[in-house]
């Protein structure tokens, strides 16, 4: 890539300003929750075929998520690389007062996948642009279902084939802290994840006025505490009771509901990479 290339690239992304603008706050007034992003999906086609591009939609038997590649053709064998972004949204109601606050009860694009979705859209129109200089194929891969946890749209995908033939791939994402116009990148994992699981503890119910016959489940002893944090080879867990027992009765069982935050070295099995991401000006 030479300063042409790269003067071509800011052209173009300048006279897309004001359509993706437009675009992310629409995405953003129309959110859709984890394997429910119909319409996006729908949408996300839609404009990569206006690009020029012939997308696929459909992973884990619905029909959401979208793939599309550009083939550029120049014969031999050429590398992939790969261009993602997640389209879904997060399962609570917006409560910002702005012009295209969403309109959708209960789903709300907090994390930012509506800039996501926009980006890659601007990606890719920039790349069909400059398609006589590429060598090889960019696929660009909009997942459903990243805040689903296990069962996500990216095992889904990945189980489906959706890698396949890819040399490398860019798991974009916005970061609020890097000033506008600077790229940060990294190899290998970057961000964090949660752990969610829930434990059942069994007792012997039973009444209040005869405890000497009944085993209180611990749950309901801890809600005094909550919430209560622990660490775990320095990584803390959120213990969340669900259920206490009431002052005239021990209940049988109760369940206690834990969460636990890692790093992307927990996360991935890695030492955490001791450089900070490297930055470029655009």
């Amino acid at each position: 890539m030479d300063n042409k290339d790269i003067e071509q690239i800011k052209s173009t992304a300048a006279g897309m300003a004001e359509d993706l603008t437009a675009l992310r706050r629409y995405l953003h007034a129309h959110p859709e929750v984890s394997w429910q992003e119909v319409e996006t999906s729908r949408l996300i086609a839609s404009k990569l075929e206006e690009i020029g591009l012939n997308p696929r939609i459909g992973s884990g038997g619905k029909p959401v998520g979208v793939v599309a590649d550009l083939d550029c053709g120049k014969g031999g064998k050429n590398p992939c690389v790969a261009l993602r972004a997640d389209i879904d949204a997060l399962g609570f109601s917006e409560e910002n007062d702005i012009g295209y606050k969403s309109l959708n009860p209960g789903a709300m694009h907090a994390c930012g996948h509506d800039r996501h979705i926009a980006m890659l859209l601007g990606a890719a129109k920039i790349l069909y642009s400059m398609r006589d200089r590429i060598r090889g194929r960019v696929r660009f891969k909009l997942q459903p279902a990243e805040e689903f946890g296990a069962g996500s749209g990216a095992q889904v995908m990945v189980k489906e084939g959706v890698l396949e033939g890819v040399d490398a791939i860019a798991g974009m994402h916005l970061w609020s802290h890097v000033p506008s116009g600077r790229v940060q990148w990294r190899c290998g994992p970057v961000m964090g994840t949660s752990d969610d699981w829930e434990v059942c503890f069994r007792g012997k119910g039973g009444h209040g006025a005869m405890p000497h016959q009944t085993i209180t489940p611990p749950s309901s002893r801890l809600t005094s505490s909550w919430p209560f944090r622990a660490s775990s080879a320095g990584r803390p867990i959120l213990l969340k009771p669900a259920l206490s027992a009431r002052a005239s009765s021990t209940p049988e069982r109760s369940s206690t509901s834990f969460r636990r935050r890692r790093n992307c070295a927990a996360t991935f099995g890695r030492s955490t990479p001791t450089s900070a991401p490297k930055s470029l000006s655009c």
